[in-house]
């Protein structure tokens, strides 16, 4: 097609070549994630003159059932070109580098090992043809224009040469193993189509000052292959070889956006604790900039549960499809009965009306962390296939160590290095069991803090290995087993149920009644107070495990009526625990037919 007056100008002056760096990778290449730290290294040294495209191919990229499918339909054929015989591979320019390649002489793959060497070589040498892209994404219209020139400086060596205009997606979500983040890798550079074929379309004039400018559209899809395409995070390649091999020249450009608004403030995603050990939260959330205008204020209000709304304003400079990670100031809530409820929502961006109000909440769920209702811990672990690669501790909310064991390798690098041996101090077999009973010293928030120095966490794919947290009678309370590199498992210990009544000096006096109570009759609790305060009332069944039916009451001086519904407690024994800052109360009660 002509070239589109949008097009900028291409140097007619000898350049020396850029490299472009073809990564061939998949989500289940155990050394792709240090393939891909090489080549972001790489790039960072020289980012106008390195072009990186992530090309998932292969068995290692062949999803299994629910996993994602990062594949294109060129992706098979490209691997095939190069002669690779592992993963991951490079390729530099596509140019054969004797004695540094994988497999047989003329091979153009590479181990990630020698990609610096020959990136480092291709910008030294000079380039027969320079280039010039930009990139505009009408969002309404869902269309990407891609502009382009090419100014031969120097004849190439065949009289047909091929133009290539690549797509790639950056900050793609997914699995990755070997990358320490579980469903959370950041997968950057992908290719996600190539708007000009399998093997570009034919430049027919290759000889020095000749030039030509291009313009390509595509409409761009909701998503490829399930995986959604998300025009904030896209990126175009282009670039020249002589055949399929061979490459001349490359650049990338990011896109320009048209917005169908120009005040459109979006709220990405909430973040918070999947288990929470006490009733404070201090949520962080990602807002982006999804309108034409500067971002420059924000209105943001949240809520856990059916607690009051919190406001807070946000000040900054987003540009569009810039973004900015906010924690929000802490808020005290009251546990629910299952699941809690953080929403988040947003209004008055720079002062004004959101023209786009459909992504202007969020919301995210959490839930409370089981209670131990005995003053000692058990802890019972059984290792995977690599049991060397496990280190635990028990801690509290400040740190101090109560037990620990594996190894101590692991716990001194913080997990995750992959540097671990089986002769390390403290490392266990595999498939090993571990028991520990751990006494602590107060109520309150403990955490099972787990390593593993692979990053692939204690289950499943190389043996079920486990953690289990129990009372000291040996009721189950937590289990688990799959995570990444590091994790938290918080416990609350709450000595309760060890009368038939309990009474703290300073604890609300109470009376409850009736008792026994029938299942789903209302328990009335007569609460009296010397002075108001606040007081936390919480139901826990024999096993210490909070029943859900937590809620925080202000209180006045002197008697005062609670009326506790027992419409979701089957027969049996209950607790009933009252909690103040002058100390608590507790009083068996029991739920009858």
């Amino acid at each position: 097609m002509p070239l589109s007056a949008q097009a900028p100008p291409v140097s007619t002056l000898p350049q020396n070549k850029n490299a472009v760096l073809e990564i061939y990778d998949g989500i289940y290449c155990t050394y792709c994630p240090q393939g891909h730290q090489i080549a972001e290294e790489i790039f960072n040294d020289a980012p106008n003159d390195v072009v990186l495209i992530s090309i998932h191919s292969g068995q290692y990229a062949s999803p299994d059932l629910g996993d994602p499918d990062f594949r294109t339909e060129f992706g098979a054929a490209l691997a095939g070109q190069t002669g690779l015989t592992g993963y991951p591979a490079g390729t530099v320019n596509r140019h054969v580098f004797p004695g540094l390649q994988q497999g047989l002489p003329g091979n153009t793959a590479m181990n990630r090992t020698f990609w610096e060497n020959a990136v480092n070589q291709t910008l030294a040498q000079p380039a027969a043809v320079n280039l010039a892209a930009s990139a505009t994404i009408d969002v309404a219209a869902g269309l990407l224009t891609v502009n382009l020139e090419f100014y031969y400086t120097a004849s190439s060596g065949l009289p047909t040469n091929f133009l290539h205009v690549a797509l790639l997606q950056n900050h793609i979500a997914g699995p990755q193993i070997g990358g320490a983040s579980g469903d959370f890798y950041d997968h950057n550079h992908v290719l996600r189509h190539l708007l000009t074929g399998q093997w570009g379309q034919a430049i027919g004039t290759t000889t020095a000052g000749y030039f030509e400018g291009r313009q390509y559209t595509y409409a761009l899809p909701a998503d490829i292959r399930d995986i959604p395409l998300d025009v904030a995070n896209l990126e175009v390649a282009v670039f020249i070889s002589e055949g399929h091999q061979e490459i001349l020249n490359g650049i990338s450009v990011s896109p320009d956006y048209i917005m169908p608004h120009a005040v459109n403030a979006g709220l990405l995603c909430v973040k918070s604790d999947p288990v929470v050990c006490n009733s404070e939260l201090s949520p962080s959330l990602r807002i982006r900039n999804e309108g034409s205008s500067v971002l420059n204020s924000l209105q943001l209000s949240y809520q856990v549960n059916q607690g009051p709304v919190q406001q807070y304003n946000w000040y900054g400079s987003l540009e569009t499809y810039e973004w900015a990670e906010i924690t929000l100031p802490s808020v005290t809530f009251a546990p629910a009965a299952a699941d809690n409820l953080i929403r988040i929502f947003s209004t008055s961006p720079n002062g004004t009306s959101d023209e786009w109000p459909a992504n202007d909440t969020t919301e995210v769920i959490f839930h409370n962390a089981p209670v131990c209702n005995t003053m000692t811990i058990k802890v019972e672990l059984k290792t995977d296939a690599y049991g060397y690669e496990t280190y635990w501790e028990l801690i509290d909310d400040q740190g101090v160590v109560y037990d620990y064991g594996g190894n101590g390798s692991v716990a001194a690098n913080g997990g995750g290095a992959q540097t671990a041996l089986p002769s390390d101090p403290g490392a266990y077999g595999n498939h090993q069991f571990i028991s520990r009973y751990i006494d602590v010293p107060a109520e309150g928030c403990y955490y099972l803090r787990l390593l593993d120095d692979y990053g692939d966490g204690m289950c499943c794919d190389y043996g079920n290995g486990y953690y289990r947290i129990k009372n000291a009678q040996g009721i189950h309370l937590v289990s688990g087993g799959s995570f990444t590199t590091e994790y938290y498992e918080p416990v609350i210990v709450q000595e309760v149920l060890v009368a038939a009544a309990e009474v703290s000096a300073g604890a609300p006096d109470a009376v409850i009644y009736p008792n026994p109570v029938g299942q789903g009759a209302v328990l009335f609790c007569e609460v009296s107070l010397p002075e108001a305060q606040q007081v936390t009332v919480s139901i826990f069944d024999v096993s210490g495990r909070n029943m859900g039916q937590t809620a925080i009451y202000h209180l006045p001086a002197g008697k005062s009526d609670i009326r506790l519904s027992t419409t979701h407690l089957t027969e049996g024994a209950y607790q009933l625990w009252l909690t103040s800052d002058s100390g608590h109360f507790g009083k068996v009660f029991v739920v009858s037919r």
